[in-house]
């Protein structure tokens, strides 16, 4: 366990668990675990995080600008305030984004062949995130209220995206509200040149906005 003030800073940490608990106690750590719990305001903002099962950001900005790699069948818990915003998130089965703007401008993928679910259960959870579906994923997005509010997804070619409010699911409700809840901007690439533009200008944009912080 890792406790107070920028005590883990800048360090490379490796356990089967790990608690970083404290304000910026991981920030800009390299941290490999089975399970993470990120509990304290920034606690592993800026950080890079391999982790096979499961990773929890319980306070605000817990993860915020990390890039994090999940195993197969591993687990996200977005509990604190923009928790994941600007995370580059890539390989996790399941994200549940209950956090005010839990998800904000991140940018999460699936991995090709394996299933992403996520539950946008926050307030505006979900603002400016791009969820990228790879072919052979079948990707499912879980809508409440704002969660999925100017959320995009693009679901590339041969993967199978299922979106819920299953009205989202239409392009005519694409970014709209269906029964009081906020559908997010769906995308749908038919073939891979398709694929690497959008790809390409998703990533482009991530990384200029990252780099203006």
């Amino acid at each position: 366990s890792i406790n107070g003030y920028n005590s883990g800073q800048d360090s490379t940490i490796q356990s089967p668990i790990i608690e970083c608990h404290g304000n910026q106690a991981c920030i800009s750590t390299q941290i490999t675990a089975n399970q993470l719990d990120c509990d304290g305001s920034g606690a592993c903002k800026q950080s890079k995080l391999n982790i096979d099962k499961l990773l929890t950001c319980s306070e605000d900005s817990a993860c915020k600008e990390s890039i994090i790699t999940m195993n197969e069948n591993a687990e996200i818990y977005a509990l604190g305030s923009n928790a994941l915003t600007y995370a580059q998130i890539t390989g996790a089965t399941i994200i549940h984004g209950y956090g005010n703007r839990a998800l904000t401008s991140s940018y999460i993928a699936s991995v090709e062949n394996k299933d992403l679910t996520i539950y946008n259960y926050g307030v505006s959870a979900g603002i400016d995130a791009n969820i990228v579906c790879k072919s052979g994923s079948k990707c499912t997005i879980e809508c409440e209220s704002s969660g999925c509010k100017d959320l995009t997804i693009t679901c590339l070619s041969g993967s199978n995206c299922h979106l819920i409010p299953d009205l989202c699911e239409t392009q005519t409700h694409s970014g709209s509200i269906v029964d009081e809840t906020d559908c997010p901007i769906l995308i749908i690439s038919d073939t891979k040149d398709d694929d690497k533009i959008l790809l390409n200008e998703i990533e482009e944009n991530f990384y200029t906005s990252l780099d203006t912080l």
